[in-house]
């Protein structure tokens, strides 16, 4: 599994992940499965009530068990504070793990840079 923490970050501004996947140490092939990356302002809140939810690529490298996740400013237009976050990972014969899941910050912006709206 993956010990990887998202770090805190920015409202407006772009955010990237590359998470590389194992089972007990083996480095999987997870081109045909899903990893969807959510952050909530409540660990307890319903998938559906996400404020942000994206889906990882995984056909670029998922066969070497690298997915690719891309928040662009306007999907992290998140008001400042603290929120859960989670990477859940979804195999296509059917097994189901979360493999990050912990709060996070999102940060005040000091700069007055334009923040897109949402």
């Amino acid at each position: 599994m993956s010990t990887t923490k998202i770090a805190d970050f920015y409202p407006g501004t772009t955010k990237r992940i590359k998470l590389t996947l194992t089972l007990e140490g083996v480095v999987e092939d997870i081109s045909t499965d899903t990893l969807t990356w959510r952050i909530k302002r409540y660990r307890d809140d319903a998938d559906a009530s996400a404020l942000l939810e994206i889906d990882a690529d995984v056909a670029t490298e998922g066969n070497v068990g690298i997915a690719h996740f891309q928040a662009d400013p306007a999907d992290t237009q998140l008001d400042p504070g603290t929120y859960w976050t989670d990477i859940e990972w979804q195999r296509a014969a059917g097994e189901n793990y979360v493999v990050v899941s912990h709060q996070m910050k999102i940060l005040a912006r000091v700069s007055d840079a334009a923040i897109p709206a949402p």
